[in-house]
């Protein structure tokens, strides 16, 4: 009997439990909201199919605009919108606005700021014809873009070299951006004898400059001065006889300009010497463009939305998955003031400004995203607060981020992040003329990514970079591989530069192979410019040329630079290290003016380098230099050591090589 008991128990748990889990997952999708948007849509619909019913009377939405309007009027979440399969034209942002909860997914969707040009011509007019170059007349053609409705051309500006205004259009061909007219054809040409404010000899010769002075809109870009510093700027005038170039509004560049200097001519019809090249007379709305292939088997397209694709603010549990953002003039995606925020299996290629900005997040993640083609930098992300050290806790992990800083090419890095508790994983980022990563703030984390053929025009720079602040304290840079770094010899270049005093952060168990372009300033692979009581440790310098330096600040510099305007407001200013929660978390910052404890330099290896060290006064801890550390193999980044390995004896930790760059799925 008590047996029959317990079995019929038995069997009436079993039937309780099924029906709770039927129950829960009913009650489960009932919560779930979902929408679909697709090409086959219609906005006047309910969205709540995936495709439209067999009377056309009910199915998706047009629009993502119009299923982020409803979720808003209904006001239930989670909700789900899913992007049915297409290429979705944007011409205006999709403001994201006080939503919560919500997913946004594609399936094989991209979202274009960008309009095809269908219709072109070959070039006809003798007295364009005149003004080309003989060898390219039969292969240039003319596209008229006021024709399919494109008038706003792009208001691009740089009033100085470090602040940049408007847009700029640009023309892609089957998926790749072409090159606007230029002088020389790659690379740079350098500025000759200086012939007055912004004025200065140019050695194309009289027969080119000839023809430059006909052109409606000459535009150069140039590192005028410093290597480091770049702008784009008008050309008021050219004279062929004397061969000197005069700059409209010099004054805008503050460094002046110099003999030497590197830069290029562009935006001029007649320098369409080459296939991929195109010009656009504003004037008259006419694009000429001398394809690489047969125009007519080619999709040309040009960027024309001037506003992020979409834009997040004042959100919570946002996620976006599985979108190409291509094609437009700034960015792909911008988030404000948010939270949870996830960006996911996404591409953005072909972008005029950053591929993701975000400001103000917090618990935010990007992850799993290639960016390419990109006029300015990758990520930009800033998340925590600096005045009470609280973390941001935000994310940047396993993205392939390459071609980037294509219009503007200093500064705007593959990721940029400010604030507090951030950190920068498994990313694999390469081919850039400036940094790779740039940071402020405290306690970041920077680690295992595979940082390549960056800073490959500028100098007096690093792949990973950051100054002028010392309060920005406990930072890590750990377990990267850093390789070809840098490529021209000027100032220097480093991997890792931490420049104007920055002080105390570590430099953990990273790889540097070919990581430094010493220069007339002897950078080394870690370059310490006027900082103190940073920790270098346990790192691999291979075949470097300069393995470490430093150039040390005395006391008079110090206290001169921290104690007078604008700098000392950095340290007792708003954030005052005097005070908490500074006081607390580094305190040896209350003596930030006296103390001059020195940089550390323990249990690094140092093999087959030119240099170790040769400037400053570091402490040097236990260092194995110029001894075979006993690899078990020499192919950077596998550099496990043996068993025997000498390295062990100074204390020496394995670096997890095998954790280093890409995770692939």
């Amino acid at each position: 009997m008590k047996n029959d008991i317990m079995e019929g128990m038995k069997v009436l748990i079993e039937i309780f439990l099924v029906i709770l889990v039927f129950c829960t997952s009913v009650f489960s999708q009932e919560r779930v909201m979902k929408f679909y948007v697709s090409k086959n849509g219609n906005d006047s619909w309910s969205g709540r199919l995936s495709k439209p019913d067999k009377n056309f009377t009910d199915g998706p939405f047009l629009t993502l605009q119009r299923a982020i309007d409803e979720i808003k009027k209904q006001k239930q979440f989670p909700v789900t919108i899913e992007i049915m399969q297409g290429t979705y034209q944007i011409f205006n942002k999709i403001p994201v606005d006080s939503c919560r909860n919500v997913l946004i997914k594609g399936k094989n969707v991209i979202f274009t700021g960008g309009q095809q040009i269908r219709k072109w011509e070959k070039v006809k007019d003798p007295s364009i014809l005149a003004r080309l170059n003989e060898n390219v007349r039969n292969h240039v053609f003319k596209a008229n873009l006021k024709e399919i409705g494109i008038s706003d051309f792009g208001s691009f500006h740089q009033p100085s070299w470090a602040v940049s205004t408007g847009s700029q259009m640009q023309l892609y061909f089957n998926g790749k951006p072409m090159q606007i007219a230029r002088w020389p054809e790659e690379g740079f040409a350098f500025v000759g004898e200086i012939a007055g404010k912004g004025k200065f000899f140019c050695d194309a010769g009289r027969e080119k400059i000839e023809k430059w002075s006909k052109e409606k809109s000459l535009k150069a870009y140039g590192y005028w001065f410093y290597e480091w510093a770049a702008q784009h700027m008008e050309i008021e005038s050219v004279d062929p006889e004397s061969c000197i170039i005069s700059i409209k509004n010099p004054d805008s560049h503050s460094y002046g300009y110099k003999k030497g200097a590197m830069y290029f001519i562009y935006n001029a019809l007649s320098e369409i010497t080459r296939s991929g090249e195109w010009y656009l007379d504003k004037e008259t709305g006419d694009i000429y463009f001398y394809p690489p292939t047969e125009i007519e088997k080619g999709e040309a397209t040009i960027s024309v939305n001037s506003q992020p694709i979409i834009e997040i603010k004042n959100s919570e549990k946002i996620k976006i998955e599985n979108i190409v953002f291509e094609n437009s003039r700034k960015e792909g995606i911008i988030v404000y003031d948010s939270q949870d925020v996830t960006i996911e299996n996404c591409t953005f290629r072909n972008l005029g400004c950053w591929a993701i900005r975000a400001e103000n997040v917090k618990n935010s993640k990007i992850q799993d995203c290639e960016i390419y083609n990109i006029g300015e930098g990758g990520i930009h992300l800033e998340g925590g607060d600096r005045k009470t050290l609280e973390s941001g806790n935000n994310l940047i992990a396993n993205n392939h981020i390459h071609d980037f800083s294509l219009w503007i090419k200093i500064y705007r890095p593959a990721v940029q992040i400010d604030g507090v508790g951030n950190k920068v994983t498994n990313n694999l980022i390469h081919d850039a003329p400036h940094m790779a990563i740039g940071w402020s703030g405290n306690e970041n984390i920077i680690e295992f990514n595979e940082i390549y053929n960056v800073v490959l025009e500028t100098n007096d720079a690093g792949a990973i970079y950051s100054g002028r602040d010392p309060s920005m304290q406990g930072n890590i840079i750990r377990y990267n591989y850093f390789h070809d770094i840098g490529k021209i010899q000027g100032h220097g270049v480093a991997s890792v530069y931490l420049d104007d005093g920055h002080c105390g952060n570590i430099v953990y168990g990273n790889i540097f192979y070919r990581g430094s372009k010493p220069g007339k300033s002897n950078f080394g692979a870690v370059y310490i410019h006027g900082g103190r009581y940073n920790l270098i440790e346990n790192n691999i310098f291979l075949e470097c040329e300069q393995a470490y330096n430093e150039s040390p600040w005395n006391q008079e510099l110090w206290h001169q630079f921290w104690t007078k305007p604008p700098y000392n407001q950095n340290l007792f200013g708003e954030i005052d290290v005097r005070k908490e929660p500074y006081l607390s978390k580094y305190p040896w910052l209350k003596n930030i003016l006296e103390d001059t404890r020195p940089n550390i330099l323990a249990r690094n290896i140092v093999y087959k380098c030119r240099r170790f060290v040769d400037r400053g006064q570091p402490e040097l801890i236990d260092n194995l230099v110029e001894i075979d550390p006993v690899f078990e193999s020499c192919e950077p980044p596998m550099l496990k050591l043996k068993k025997n390995s000498p390295a062990f004896r100074i204390g020496f930790n394995q670096i997890p090589v095998e954790s280093i760059g890409l995770k692939r799925k």
